[in-house]
């Protein structure tokens, strides 16, 4: 069972964290994944060649400074071309974990 350790009021209001577990970084990964996987709140196609990968723009602003200063449309959902290389970076790496 993975430790876990709930804080304090005091320290709830001073900004941090409400929990504190060793594989939460993991299981949100991992529920990220999923979603993206059945399709559920993507918000962003990325196309090479003729391969289409859907993903959100969340998780990829947080793993890349591309995608983090691209200036995306303002429409809820967009479809973005990259090069066939980054679309396998991006799927062997954005929403795995690292070791």
């Amino acid at each position: 069972m993975p430790s876990e350790r709930c804080l304090s009021i005091q320290e709830m209001l001073t900004g941090q964290r409400l929990c504190h577990s060793e594989s939460h970084n993991d299981s949100v990964l991992a529920a990220l994944n999923q979603q993206r996987s059945d399709g559920i709140l993507c918000d962003i196609t990325l196309i090479a060649e003729e391969q289409k990968f859907h993903a959100h723009k969340a998780v990829l602003a947080a793993c890349s400074d591309y995608f983090r200063n691209h200036q995306h449309t303002q429409g809820m959902y967009e479809t973005v071309t990259v090069w066939k290389m980054a679309m396998k970076a991006i799927r062997n790496r954005f929403y795995r974990k690292r070791n």
